[in-house]
């Protein structure tokens, strides 16, 4: 992305500003934060999301309750389906899928989320990104993925 993102402010705290930007047409945060390449493959779960594991574990009723609703959504259009979740994480949206007798698939860039959803999962999560899954999908999730990607429009035409 260029230098270049400008727009009116539409919120501040802690230090943050959040744009609505005219260059990219996203609501993101300006500047953008400086990330270094290799932190959600290393450091992500252990830094920012240090925790949420055992807190996934303890909401997993309503965390595949809420995973249910976004299938039975999907479901709407189509009954069994191939899924890749991009940025997967740990995999528990991959467990609903399965119970709903879907096929499932993953992609994280995080070796710990990986190995941990492979642990669970077997062979279906990949430690990769999302460009080197080149198989079709009837459906690609990306929960809590956007606001993580530099370029979100570059991830949206590969998805379509």
């Amino acid at each position: 992305m260029s230098s270049m993102h400008s727009g009116p402010t539409l919120a501040q705290r802690a230090g943050l500003t959040v744009i609505d930007c005219r260059e990219c047409g996203w609501a993101h945060l300006w500047p953008f934060p400086d990330v270094a390449p290799d932190f959600y493959e290393k450091a992500f779960w252990a830094t920012k999301g240090a925790g949420w594991l055992e807190r996934y574990e303890a909401e997993r009723d309503w965390l595949d309750m809420r995973h249910g609703d976004w299938l039975s959504v999907v479901h709407e259009h189509d009954d069994v389906i191939t899924w890749l979740d991009v940025g997967c994480g740990y995999g528990f949206l991959l467990d609903v899928v399965k119970a709903a007798g879907d096929v499932g698939y993953g992609c994280d860039l995080s070796a710990e989320a990986v190995a941990y959803a492979q642990k669970v999962h077997g062979g279906c999560v990949w430690q990769c990104d999302y460009h080197t899954a080149d198989e079709r999908y009837d459906c690609i999730s990306a929960l809590w993925l956007m606001e993580h990607l530099p370029k979100p429009f570059d991830f949206l035409s590969w998805a379509r």
